[in-house]
């Protein structure tokens, strides 16, 4: 469509998407209002909105989880659609907040754009909460506190239980979740060839399947750099047409774009649960479990965005297998490797992740929070590998494709907000003012061969923050003799640790009356200065990432090793 005739027919645009996602999905600790909240909040953004399309003559650009972007006939059409959106919300869903905005394109798409997210931006400000007042006479929903309003059964078998309208409407949806996501991990084994995958097909049994562990994980992921993409997306299309090729539409190039970014993330979604099956087929062969039937809980999957609830023992692993396969799966993208090409200096995209690992009932909320403070603190990585572009407008510094993830171990819920556990926790001051972390991320996935090409790239920052070193250092704590008993004893690595949160002298006196240890693994865990510790660039600084490899490395288990147990050598 070009864009005399999108003027023509189609003359403005709408965008809605929900807000405070996070309250509305984790409202409460109940797993079938969770799900059912992601179920709704993805019908809001890809089937609502879709159908209102339909009916004012409209076109989704983008229709994701909880996100529409939609062309409209008229601004007038374009306030109907919110409007028949919003009032189903209020019918279906009620307590998620969704918001739209309208803009003209008779200013061209990238001015309205603008405009448009202005304009949502000024509207979801005016947003009130909504209230469910609880009077003296009514029944209080069981699990969110509100006013009750008729009754839903826990389980087969139990009583059933007086629930507000917020959560009977999330749990007539959680079936619905369990059939979507059974169906992308359907078409992903198809398309690669593989068995089937799948979760459980209900709630209860899914549960089970997270009963006896006593470590979950939460795995919080989106892509780098896509809002500047599309921000500069008018530069990008000038400078493929420069380069000899064919004249994009701005908003047709946005639709191939977010397509084909949704089906990336839904591939490298399945495949990093197709690798959590593959450890769990090696592990439990023999045994009545089935390794098909994967122990994960998306709550969200849409877009470049995915938070998922992982058996703590793969929560890292399936961090480091998404970010890869999304690499993989956006390089394999005609439109994405395109625009990535000119845009980012490489044919694909990248994504940060952050990995809350927490203990079994731990509050969902909480753990989202941490885990959203532990992906910023992975997009650090993008501040650091560079490179220097030269387009139509002259040269430019660009984020290089870097996916890298960070992750934290919560052993002691006194702290939750990773600031306050770095800071107060995980900080050690010298007597001579140098201050000392006794963590190490954010940590590098991407490999080196696709770094290589990267000549602003600083070689050495990614070297450092390498995860493959942090593997390395998990196989050597994890290590057993021909005996069966741990290479380097966890006793003498206990008191290591007590020695590094002490300060690198500690440390490095430590090291030094351990030196029966060397032969036996211990020289892999110290860096190249002799020491647990290193500079990491701002003066007086310095850092360990020993900490993070014996607390990740009972989350990294081989099939064929014990894992060392988190609690043996907990520190927080």
């Amino acid at each position: 469509m070009t864009d005399e005739r999108c003027s023509d027919e189609q003359r403005a645009l709408v965008f809605l998407e929900t807000s405070g996602n996070q309250a509305y999905l984790f409202a409460t600790n109940k797993l079938k209002e969770n799900v059912g909240a992601s179920q709704l909040t993805y019908l809001a953004g890809a089937q609502w909105v879709r159908e209102a399309a339909a009916q004012v003559g409209g076109t989704c650009i983008q229709a994701t989880s909880g996100k529409a972007l939609v062309r409209v006939p008229s601004r007038a059409q374009g306030k109907k659609l919110i409007g028949l959106v919003t009032a189903r919300a209020l019918r279906e869903a009620p307590g998620m907040r969704i918001a739209g905005a309208v803009a003209d394109l008779a200013q061209g798409p990238k001015a309205a754009l603008e405009e448009l997210h202005r304009r949502f931006d000024a509207n979801r400000e005016t947003l009130d909460a909504l209230r469910f007042p609880t009077l003296p006479w009514a029944e209080p929903c069981a699990t969110s506190g509100l006013a009750a309003v008729g009754q839903r059964a826990e389980a087969q078998g139990k009583p059933e239980l007086w629930l507000s309208a917020e959560s009977c409407a999330k749990r007539d949806r959680a079936s619905e979740w369990v059939e979507r996501i059974n169906r992308i991990l359907a078409k992903g084994a198809k398309e690669a060839g593989d068995p089937p995958l799948k979760i459980q097909n209900n709630i209860d049994d899914l549960q089970a399947d997270f009963a006896d562990s006593q470590w979950l994980g939460l795995v919080c992921s989106d892509g780098n750099g896509l809002g500047q993409i599309f921000m500069d997306l008018d530069r990008h299309l000038e400078a493929l047409r420069r380069q000899g090729g064919q004249q994009w539409d701005h908003l047709d190039t946005m639709e191939r774009f977010s397509t084909e970014l949704e089906e990336a993330t839904q591939r490298a979604f399945y495949v990093a649960c197709a690798h959590i099956a593959t450890l769990r087929e090696e592990k439990e062969k023999g045994k009545r479990t089935d390794p098909r039937t994967v122990p994960v809980i998306p709550v969200l999957v849409g877009g470049d965005d995915v938070a998922t609830i992982v058996d703590g023992a793969h929560a890292l692993g399936f961090a480091r297998r998404f970010l890869t396969a999304f690499e993989e799966e956006t390089e394999r993208c005609p439109t994405i490797a395109k625009i990535a090409q000119v845009a980012l200096g490489a044919p694909r995209l990248s994504a940060g992740a952050g990995v809350a690992l927490i203990k079994h009932h731990f509050p969902f909320h909480l753990a989202h929070d941490l885990a959203e403070s532990l992906l910023k603190s992975s997009k650090e990585a993008k501040k650091e590998v560079r490179i220097e572009l030269t387009d139509w407008k002259g040269p430019r510094i660009a984020p290089y494709p870097v996916s890298s993830l960070d992750f934290h171990v919560l052993f002691d819920a006194s702290f939750t907000d990773l600031d306050s556990i770095r800071k107060q926790r995980l900080t050690v001051t010298g007597s001579d003012g140098t201050e000392c972390r006794l963590y190490g991320g954010p940590y590098v996935v991407t490999s080196r061969d696709r770094l290589k090409d990267a000549p602003a790239t600083d070689p050495d920052w990614a070297e450092d923050h390498r995860f493959e070193r942090l593997i390395e250092q998990f196989d050597l704590l994890n290590a057993q003799d021909q005996d069966g008993r741990a290479c380097l004893p966890s006793s003498q690595m206990h008191a290591l640790r007590e020695a590094a949160a002490q300060g690198r002298p500690s440390a490095d006196a430590r090291l030094r009356e351990m030196g029966w240890l060397m032969e036996r693994g211990l020289a892999k865990l110290v860096g190249s200065n002799g020491s647990l510790f290193h500079p990491v660039g701002e003066p007086k600084v310095l850092a360990t990432r020993f900490v993070d490899a014996i607390n990740g490395a009972a989350f990294w288990p081989e099939p064929d090793a014990r894992p060392r147990d988190p609690e043996e050598n907990s520190y927080d």
